[in-house]
């Protein structure tokens, strides 16, 4: 790949679908200022995970315009911003391999004007690819941070299936199910060495900031009457008077 590189995503298509987000610990004030946080648990034998709800039913990212798939407001998680790279484990290794998604068709070999290079002319990597490679090793660490505290709250017994049922813009009901969530009632019943366990490791921090974030579910109710008239009056929706401008940064 040493003539290859790639070009930037201009959109956010690949997550159009995205109803949840695995999100880190550190990114969870940014996150919960604008849409919920939960808890989810894949299968049975997966880990339950920290997620970011982004949209109010399946298959659905309500953050994401419905037409440009351009990011409408708010913060946007680390998740998307590797992309189109990825850290994945090498089979039957502990060895992590920085990937390319080839499905994104942002690959360019040999690189063209538009795009970024991969590689120096020495043949050293470029200082973006250095750069995207630090940001998900990262990201990474934050990922084994964030289960930690998480598998500290599932086995404190503190979470409860959350389902949400919103009337949609058309007038239905249609419950989301799956979610899970901090019951408050079994937090103040925990005794006092559990409740001193969770703030000293930070797990604490984390249960408000989902208790705290569910108050945000008005804003996904607010982008989905919104993605209807984006339909079609595209130009016409001042998103950043309705919500809000919100810093992007991340720092780890």
């Amino acid at each position: 790949h040493h003539q290859a590189g790639f070009q930037k995503s201009p959109h956010y298509a690949h997550a159009q679908h995205d109803t949840l987000v695995a999100v880190l610990w550190q990114e969870t004030s940014q996150i919960s200022a604008n849409i919920p946080l939960c808890f989810s648990q894949p299968s049975q034998t997966s880990p339950t995970q920290l997620v970011a709800l982004q949209g109010l039913q399946a298959n659905q990212n309500l953050l994401i315009h419905p037409t440009s798939h351009k990011w409408l407001f708010g913060y946007i998680p680390s998740h998307y911003r590797g992309y189109p790279f990825a850290l994945i484990n090498e089979q039957d290794t502990a060895r992590q391999v920085l990937c390319f998604d080839l499905d994104s068709q942002l690959l360019q070999d040999p690189v063209l004007t538009d795009g970024q290079a991969f590689y120096t002319k020495q043949g050293e990597p470029s200082p973006l690819l250095k750069n995207t490679l630090q940001f998900l090793t990262l990201r990474q660490q934050g990922l084994q941070q964030t289960q930690t505290l998480v598998d500290q709250i599932v086995q404190a017994d503190l979470l409860n299936p959350w389902t949400i049922q919103i009337e949609t813009p058309d007038g239905q009901k249609t419950p989301l199910t799956g979610l899970l969530k901090v019951d408050e009632t079994k937090l103040r019943a925990l005794p006092a060495t559990t409740l001193q366990e969770l703030v000293h490791s930070g797990a604490m921090a984390l249960i408000y900031a989902q208790l705290l974030s569910e108050a945000r579910l008005v804003n996904l109710q607010k982008l989905w009457q919104a993605h209807t008239q984006m339909a079609n009056q595209p130009d016409e929706l001042d998103l950043d008077t309705l919500f809000g401008e919100e810093d992007n940064s991340l720092k780890f």
